[in-house]
């Protein structure tokens, strides 16, 4: 077992995504660009089916990894806004924004948030800053 695999066992095997297979694909997509943390999606990856899956990985909602209060919350924190909307955005964009509260700018030539940004939804510090926008929504 190699080191990236110990650590994306480690990081995200607990997750609870509603499918094991989806668990097995977040666990699967962070050994590959944990290998590659350099590499753009189409570089790390060894073909065009698991391209094409991990693409679909992200077109998920968000849900799948983040309940509505840690969702809403996000939303909140970087639209800087109390009104948020009802259905959830992608894992996409929810790995962007978390990028962007990490410092990613999301400039043309930066590409995606890396691995990094995906290992920091599993954080307390991420699910804490969420839930304290969250709880300030509900109060106006």
């Amino acid at each position: 077992m190699s080191a990236e695999t110990t650590w994306a066992e480690e990081e995200f095997g607990a997750a609870q995504m509603g499918d094991v297979r989806r668990t097995h694909r977040l666990v699967e997509l962070a050994e590959v660009l944990g290998a590659q943390p350099h590499a753009s999606l189409p570089q790390a990856t060894e073909d065009a089916a698991q391209l094409k899956a991990t693409y679909r990985f992200f077109d998920a909602p968000c849900t799948v990894l983040l309940d509505d209060a840690e969702w809403k919350g996000l939303y909140g924190r970087i639209h800087r806004v109390s009104i948020v909307p009802a259905k959830p955005p992608s894992l996409r964009e929810v790995v962007r924004w978390i990028g962007q509260l990490g410092g990613f700018q999301g400039r043309r030539g930066d590409g995606e948030p890396g691995i990094q940004a995906l290992s920091r939804i599993s954080t307390t510090a991420t699910r804490s800053t969420c839930r304290w926008w969250c709880g300030r929504i509900a109060r106006n």
